[in-house]
């Protein structure tokens, strides 16, 4: 009886065995292999942006997304890339977000080395026609004042032609930023500081010239001694509401001044307005 009974368990125990590792087989079947990890890494494919870098700028996408790969250049530009970058400026485009590339294109070719040349060209063309935009254009002019010390004798030299010409250009931002470009290289050779003065005198009088313009004007009479500008001067001095040219007057008249004006100085030494009563008081002294 004990054996019939311990057969009968045995029996059980087979068809257990049996039954689970069948499950088990179906189930591996569901699921495919298990992957062979023992012994090795597993292997994570990253995928990257392979765009390059100069498409994606000459591109059509957004300017965040062109102003970003730019900054993914190779600090040292080949021939080719210089080339596409110095003729991106030349871009037409009108509105306010394709100057701010441009702003930066102009920089990251500044940043490099041998390409002013190509840069000061460019920039003479821009600024040479008026379908540009006015902003880039006054930019562009400020930029290629900016590059005078920068480069040889004979590309100066065109520089300083391009500075002089932009003066009779019938927008008055742009003549105006090419006085404040000549004013800025005064002490440069190759610059006619007679020249610059009659410019600066000219300016000085012109009471609707840009106010940036105008205080610059009044600061290059005071420096080159021209006296002649003195009546505008003083007339600001006396009745303009705008602080800011007031104060520039103030300080050019010490500068030019004389005897006459010692008592209206004094007068605004006395003002509530404490920089113009520093301004005026400096002024006195070197009356």
């Amino acid at each position: 009886m004990k054996k019939v009974a311990y057969i009968l368990v045995v029996a059980v125990i087979v068809v257990t065995i049996v039954v689970v590792g069948t499950k088990r087989q179906q189930r591996t079947a569901e699921l495919g292999p298990v992957p062979q990890l023992a012994g090795r890494p597993m292997v994570v494919e990253v995928t990257e942006d392979a765009a390059d870098p100069m498409q994606v700028l000459l591109g059509d996408g957004s300017i965040d997304e062109r102003i970003a790969s730019l900054q993914k250049l190779d600090k040292n530009l080949n021939e080719d890339q210089v080339q596409k970058l110095v003729s991106l400026l030349a871009s037409k485009d009108t509105n306010d977000t394709t100057n701010s590339l441009k702003i930066n294109v102009l920089q990251r070719l500044r940043d490099g080395d041998g390409v002013a040349p190509d840069i000061a060209d460019q920039l003479m063309s821009i600024i040479d026609n008026a379908e540009h935009n006015e902003e880039w254009r006054v930019y562009c002019v400020k930029q290629l004042g900016s590059m005078y010390g920068d480069l040889s004798e004979g590309d100066a030299e065109r520089i300083s032609q391009s500075l002089w010409q932009s003066l009779k250009d019938n927008n008055r931002k742009v003549s105006g930023a090419a006085f404040v470009a000549l004013s800025d290289n005064i002490n440069q050779p190759g610059f006619d500081k007679g020249k610059i003065a009659d410019k600066a005198l000219e300016l000085a009088n012109d009471s609707n010239c840009e106010l940036n313009v105008r205080t610059r004007a009044f600061r290059t009479c005071a420096k080159l001694s021209k006296k002649d500008a003195l009546p505008a001067i003083r007339e600001v001095v006396k009745s303009s509401d705008n602080r800011a040219l007031r104060i520039v007057a103030i300080s050019s008249i010490g500068k030019l001044g004389d005897a006459e004006d010692r008592p209206a100085l004094e007068q605004l030494a006395k003002s509530s307005d404490p920089h113009i009563s520093m301004v005026a008081k400096s002024a006195l002294r070197k009356l």
